[in-house]
């Protein structure tokens, strides 16, 4: 972590998780969920116990509706069906002492489950607060009932004098009925890859870059934006702050994918239209937008050329995209991205608190991603005293949130 003005305590590093459960009633907090420390709790033990919480939760469902949520539940046991870091976490094949030497604790455990019975899912969970789900497993609840993408799960487990609130966040995802798996967005648009999180990076840092590397890639210069009530026929240019605004033509989500924002504007006989010698185009909203999942396809906007197989697996990545980025895109296009990923993301006004109530932690996972990035690309070091301050001030006035 280069930002000296925070000390480091490891006892941050293992504060609760993100979810609370409450009474749906009161509103009092009832419980809330802890980060798994692999020191205390053997990996492949509380592994096992999670599996069988889910194997459960499968059968019990299928009681319920007369369809599991899982068919194949090989994804379970191999951990195909769980996103991010948690995939690597369940993965039978990486041994207990290789998986704690670069992750020593775990926030939550994120699984994929199809989003076309996520209704019947909301429905369905709050059924078993409170119900013992394995001998060692009981489900407390949740501390909302509408989550959006994601329901955010707080289970007990006890077995012996060890004890546990552990978190599992289950995510909406499409999914491949024929090969009864997540699909290949599911995966990617949550995933974190092994490469990665030996190096301390995150998933999120992964998706961080493709939506900054997206937006620097993609300006509309010297151009004019017409308002979004305007018709070829009668065409109002924006105008104030709006007007002043650098305006980009793609924008990357990670729940939908890909898509173009602005369409270029043309006459009744389909052409161009152009305001003082400059083409005119407008915001298309967000309800009539396309968005593109298929990575090889989103890959080929960005870059602007087909993939190969070694593109597409570095593209997987953050290591891997930042070597792409470095052979295929210019210097500028670089700091501006840049630039945007510490306005928007790391340490301006609108950026995400990544560990809420936990400055130390979110500033060393932010940290992370800045250090690797001087790293691979040095001009980007000549900002180091700019993002300091930057860190230092978004630190001072981070908010936390009452308990």
């Amino acid at each position: 972590m280069k930002n000296s003005k925070f000390k480091t305590y490891s006892e941050f590093l293992l504060e609760g998780g993100n979810a609370r459960v409450i009474d749906r009633e009161s509103g009092e907090v009832l419980a809330r969920a802890e980060k798994i420390n692999l020191q205390e709790f053997k990996r492949s033990k509380i592994v096992s116990r999670i599996v069988d919480t889910l194997e459960a939760i499968n059968n019990l469902f299928e009681k319920e509706y007369e369809i599991k949520i899982w068919k194949n539940f090989k994804v379970i046991r191999t951990g195909e069906a769980f996103s991010g870091s948690s995939e690597f976490f369940i993965d039978p094949n990486i041994e207990d002492a290789e998986f704690v030497r670069y992750k020593p604790s775990v926030g939550d455990v994120d699984v994929i489950i199809p989003k076309k019975i996520s209704k019947e899912f909301e429905k369905f969970m709050p059924t078993l607060e409170g119900k013992q789900i394995t001998p060692y497993v009981t489900y407390l609840g949740q501390d909302r009932v509408d989550f959006g993408t994601t329901w955010l799960a707080v289970f007990k487990y006890s077995e012996g004098k060890k004890e546990l609130n552990f978190q599992i966040d289950f995510e909406y995802g499409d999914w491949d009925d024929i090969e009864d798996t997540p699909s290949e967005w599911a995966k990617f648009s949550h995933n974190s890859s092994w490469e990665d999180i030996t190096e301390g990076m995150k998933g999120v840092h992964h998706k961080y870059l493709i939506i900054d590397l997206v937006r620097a890639l993609s300006k509309l210069d010297d151009v004019k934006i017409a308002t979004k009530g305007s018709t070829p026929e009668n065409i109002r240019l924006i105008s104030g702050k709006e007007s002043e605004k650098t305006h980009r033509l793609l924008a990357f989500s990670v729940d939908k994918g890909l898509r173009v924002k602005f369409r270029q504007m043309e006459d009744s006989e389909g052409n161009p239209i152009k305001i003082d010698g400059k083409f005119v185009f407008q915001e298309i909203p967000t309800s009539e937008s396309v968005y593109v999942k298929e990575l090889e396809e989103i890959y080929e906007m960005i870059f602007n050329e087909k993939p190969t197989k070694d593109d597409m697996k570095k593209f997987k990545s953050f290591t891997g995209l930042t070597s792409l980025i470095k052979e295929k895109i210019d210097e500028d296009t670089v700091k501006d991205m840049f630039q945007f990923m510490l306005e928007e993301h790391l340490f301006g006004k609108r950026a995400q608190i990544l560990e809420k109530n936990n400055p130390i932690l979110d500033n060393k996972i932010k940290w992370a991603m800045v250090n690797k990035l001087f790293s691979v690309f040095p001009y980007l070091k000549k900002k180091e005293k700019e993002v300091d301050e930057m860190s230092y001030e978004y630190y001072r006035n981070f908010k936390m949130e009452a308990s």
